[in-house]
């Protein structure tokens, strides 16, 4: 089995947990980028993105993740 199919029938099972599509991810990376940079007061979603979530860079591309609370908790 695919480990696409496997992600799929994972997902059919718990449909509560869904990740987000990647076209959401693309616009939460750049609203957590644009968070970053203003200065000054920033709105209720942008600060519930930075205290949720983080981007990280890896050659060139860029993944949303969920901030880690503590040095030992894995990236999730």
């Amino acid at each position: 089995m695919e480990e696409n199919e496997k992600l799929d029938e994972y997902y059919k099972l718990k449909s509560k947990k869904k990740p987000f599509p990647k076209y959401v991810q693309l616009q939460m990376i750049a609203e957590i980028k644009m968070a970053k940079i203003k200065t000054g007061k920033k709105d209720r979603r942008q600060y519930y993105l930075l205290s949720t979530y983080d981007v990280l860079s890896v050659a060139e591309e860029k993944f949303l993740i969920h901030k880690q609370n503590a040095a030992d908790e894995k990236i999730r």
